[in-house]
């Protein structure tokens, strides 16, 4: 990883364990350019969503490809630009796929919509048998550093009489929602299919949060139970209806 005040770049082989470092660069750049921290956590989200994307649909249906994933970030006045190199199939991650609504509705499509409505621009070049995705954000800069980064994922719980609250801290992105994902599953399987995630302490959540919670709910309600959501920051409840995903579950 090379750091300059104004860019930063990383490479990313095709494992989502790679991917923290670069959230790590993501917020030295915000830090060493004043980006607030709701940017920043748009940002995250943004970064997150598009690397995913490339190892969940391009490495991981295509084991036989070589190389790594380029990501340049850079701060310009009040513009923020992420470029994304990769060599998996020619996909063009600008094109909504916006997936419909149905009882049970699929998380397919929505990441990269919530992407769309986090940044302002977004392009796509297939160049030399590389995927080159660039998108901006512009931002407002402040006078003075502001704590950015946001912790990972903090689970407490208050169990009772087949029901339990799980209090969720932090954030819930591709590298942590798989182990949530088993530990709420464990819960409904374990005699606590009445299920009520307080999201108080949470500051955000990509796609792979919301299939973490369908997965949750369908697990709940096949064990006889449910899942509810209360205390929602004014953040994360934007993030569900960005993802067209509010109606899907009960909130308080």
């Amino acid at each position: 990883m090379s750091l300059h005040f104004r860019s930063v770049a990383t490479t990313i082989p095709p494992d989502k364990p790679a991917v923290d470092a670069t959230r790590l660069a993501l917020n030295d750049l915000a830090l060493a350019n004043a980006v607030p921290r709701t940017a920043t956590t748009r940002l995250q989200i943004v970064l997150d969503e598009l690397v995913s994307n490339i190892l969940r649909h391009g490495f991981a249906h295509n084991p036989d490809i070589a190389g790594l994933i380029k990501v340049l970030m850079s701060v310009d006045g009040e513009t923020f630009k992420m470029q994304i190199r990769d060599p998996a199939p020619q996909f063009d991650p600008t094109q909504a796929r916006y997936a419909v609504d149905e009882e049970r509705p699929s998380i397919g499509g929505r990441g990269l919509d919530m992407v769309h409505a986090l940044i302002d621009t977004a392009t796509h070049q297939w160049i030399d048998n590389t995927n080159l995705t660039i998108v901006t954000k512009k931002i407002n800069r402040l006078t003075t550093e502001d704590p950015t980064m946001i912790p990972g994922l903090t689970i407490d719980e208050e169990r009772g009489n087949g029901a339990v609250t799980v209090h969720l801290r932090g954030r819930i992105d591709s590298g942590n929602a798989s182990q949530l994902t088993e530990h709420l599953k464990g819960l409904a399987k374990g005699g606590y299919a009445e299920m009520t995630l307080d999201m108080a302490g949470l500051e955000y959540l990509t796609s792979a949060g919301f299939r973490t919670m369908l997965v949750a709910t369908d697990a709940a309600e096949e064990a006889g139970g449910g899942l509810a959501l209360c205390n929602l920051s004014e953040e994360v409840r934007e993030l569900f209806d960005l993802c067209g995903l509010s109606s899907a579950f009960r909130i308080s």
